[in-house]
């Protein structure tokens, strides 16, 4: 990493990939959109697109619907971080009711079009988390956020997707979602460009992946199973000496998540277990050995 790194000049550079590689508007909206976040205002500032500012690069066939994408989110200072780690999710999911709950910049709902619009958020909406302190705390921690809050006390902490756009489409008369149309289609998504783009700006320490499929897509090995394996870490075909963490996805059913952390040697029969603080616990675990 470029010693001279701070937050202010990785914001810049992350704004110059999603420019280029994922987003067609400018870099004063995409940074406009950056700072409503990081300063605790939600998603209410711009989050609502229509489907042309999808950058072609990432090949979402026009009769798609249900489109949302994801821009990659950090906390923490890269600068004096104890450790650079990043989290790559899946894709970014969307659900028919977060169109119908979309709302205006005065909070009003007016909701969006699954057809045309396509919805812009951070993984795990986890940009959520920065919040005014007159605002009331959430109900219930999600797993992410439990994750996120545990490994920002002493690291940087990038969170991103293999695959930055999420849609559903009808091939022939079965819908499916994108990463099956991916799959079906050997169409370039260029996702893996997009991501190793942003492995080599951050430079992280190490690579944590949920789920099977990102281990795929940077080892080049199959994985069918996470759920009753040991965590083994491994390495990118594509990056030199940064260590992948390969962990099942935290949305897993629970009795695959209670095999995982069995198998891992964490007790999930503790009356004060959380699956949230289980995950921490495993990737300190790691982040330690180095």
């Amino acid at each position: 990493m470029n010693d001279k790194m701070n937050n202010n000049k990785l914001k810049k550079e992350i704004v110059k990939i999603v420019n280029s590689q994922i987003l067609n508007i400018s870099k004063k909206e995409i940074g406009f959109l950056y700072n409503s976040w990081f300063n605790g205002l939600g998603t209410k500032d711009k989050w609502i697109q229509n489907k042309k500012v999808i950058n072609e690069k990432l090949n979402v066939p026009e009769k798609a619907y249900l489109r949302g994408i994801d821009l990659p989110f950090y906390f923490g200072n890269i600068e004096t971080a104890n450790k650079r780690v990043m989290i790559v999710g899946l894709d970014p999911l969307r659900h028919p009711s977060a169109f119908e709950e979309a709302k205006d910049s005065n909070g009003k709902v007016i909701g969006a079009n699954i057809q045309t619009d396509v919805l812009l958020g951070t993984p795990y909406a986890l940009h959520l988390m920065i919040k005014k302190e007159s605002e009331k705390e959430s109900k219930k921690k999600s797993k992410y956020r439990t994750i996120i809050e545990n490994l920002q006390k002493d690291n940087f902490v990038y969170l991103t997707d293999l695959y930055k756009t999420f849609f559903r489409v009808k091939v022939t008369s079965k819908e499916i979602r994108s990463y099956d149309y991916f799959r079906k289609k050997d169409i370039n998504t260029n996702s893996l460009e997009i991501l190793l783009n942003e492995i080599n700006l951050v430079d992280p320490h190490i690579i944590i992946t949920f789920g099977s499929d990102i281990i795929t897509k940077l080892t080049g090995k199959k994985v069918h199973s996470l759920s009753k394996k040991k965590v083994v870490k491994t390495f990118c075909n594509h990056v030199e000496n940064i260590p992948i963490l390969p962990l099942v996805h935290p949305a897993a059913w629970n009795s695959h998540l209670n095999d995982f952390f069995e198998a891992n040697e964490i007790d999930v029969r503790k009356p004060d277990f959380d699956y949230g603080v289980a995950f921490s616990e495993l990737i300190e675990r790691h982040l330690s050995y180095d």
